[in-house]
């Protein structure tokens, strides 16, 4: 399911709105530190237990929680602790998306699981928000570009952009076709 052009901009607002209220004015960072800026709006960031098949969830209610003893404000972003690393990166600013996109209510009891089943329009959003806001768009354009004009393979060039911005390859690879980039 494709997003419109109108949505992908609007998403685009969103995360260089969440940018600058981070103190992020310079579209040039190559590897956000998701989980601060998740933990800068009051979430817990944590690492779960969960099936293979789920990547991680959102909890949001009006109450503290206590989670193995300790107790936390209401706001939880949890991965699967089995995923690597650019992926849990991935799954943590997708799941923020779920959140600056409005998807839940503040106030409001609300659990989202992320399986890697099916994408909906509201699963769609939330990964194009992890995209842009892991891989800016002007910044991604010219690394792309820069590897395009030193003959760097496309293959290559997915693997390269996956390593500079702490992603998984494929969601390099789909950014690359979100913008358009390949040739």
């Amino acid at each position: 399911m494709k997003l419109s052009k109108e949505k992908i901009e609007e998403i685009e607002r969103r995360v260089s709105e969440v940018l600058v209220d981070y103190g992020i004015y310079d579209e040039n960072v190559d590897s956000l530190d998701v989980v601060c800026l998740a933990r800068s709006r009051g979430f817990s960031v944590r690492n779960a237990s969960l099936k293979d098949s789920e990547d991680g969830f959102l909890l949001l209610q009006p109450d503290p929680v206590r989670i193995k003893g300790e107790l936390v404000d209401g706001k939880i972003i949890a991965v699967n602790r089995e995923r690597s690393g650019p992926y849990k990166r991935f799954v943590v600013a997708h799941e923020f998306g779920h959140y600056a996109l409005n998807h839940c209510k503040e106030g409001k009891a609300y659990l989202h699981r992320e399986t890697q089943t099916g994408k909906n329009e509201v699963e769609n959003e939330a990964d194009y928000f992890a995209a842009a806001l892991l891989m800016p768009r002007e910044a991604f354009r010219r690394s792309y570009q820069e590897l395009a004009d030193r003959g760097v393979p496309e293959k290559e060039r997915h693997i390269r952009l996956a390593a500079q911005y702490r992603v998984p390859v494929e969601s390099a690879r789909r950014r690359i076709e979100e913008l358009d980039l390949a040739g």
